[in-house]
């Protein structure tokens, strides 16, 4: 019966694969949206089990490094158990996190290929940017002063996300 009810939903539930990321498969899709009408789960037991998850509670002007590295997905990434990344891919002599990708430096003197990738990387980070702006034109809470206690902000901006993706 799942397998039937995925057939027919699977062309609407089939996201693009892209160079920056790789869609959530339409059977992860369809089994999350059951299992929410069935259950009376809240989002969190969901993302849980399902490992599907949004992250906020940082205001904007917080550094980017800073909420990485208080993130779930860096702690779990740091777990160096295979859970994300297998363990060749976690940190490279340096200690820099080999999952983790930064830009070139030293622009006057990047090669074609560095110069690409730099404008790659780039073009990715500009997506997440873009998710924002969405988020910030169609809910205009997101968009203003935060007129409410900062502590309530990261519920509000969860429940934006879940507002856009219904």
């Amino acid at each position: 019966t799942f397998n039937y009810l995925l057939s027919l939903v699977r062309p609407v539930l089939t996201r693009k694969t892209t160079n920056w990321r790789r869609p959530y498969e339409p059977s992860l899709r369809l089994a999350v949206v059951i299992w929410w009408y069935a259950t009376p789960s809240e989002y969190r037991t969901i993302s849980c089990l399902f490992g599907v998850d949004v992250y906020v509670g940082w205001p904007g002007r917080t550094h980017d490094a800073r909420v990485l590295s208080n993130s779930t997905i860096f702690i779990k990434a740091e777990q160096q158990d295979g859970y994300l990344f297998p363990r060749e891919m976690s940190r490279d002599i340096n200690g820099v996190e080999k999952w983790l990708m930064k830009g070139f430096t030293q622009h006057h003197r990047l090669t074609p290929e560095q110069s690409t990738f730099n404008y790659r990387l780039s073009s990715a980070r500009m997506v997440v940017e873009n998710a924002f702006g969405r988020l910030k034109g169609r809910w205009k809470c997101l968009a203003k002063r935060c007129d409410v206690d900062i502590h309530i902000m990261p519920d509000i901006v969860i429940a934006c996300c879940i507002l856009h993706n219904v």
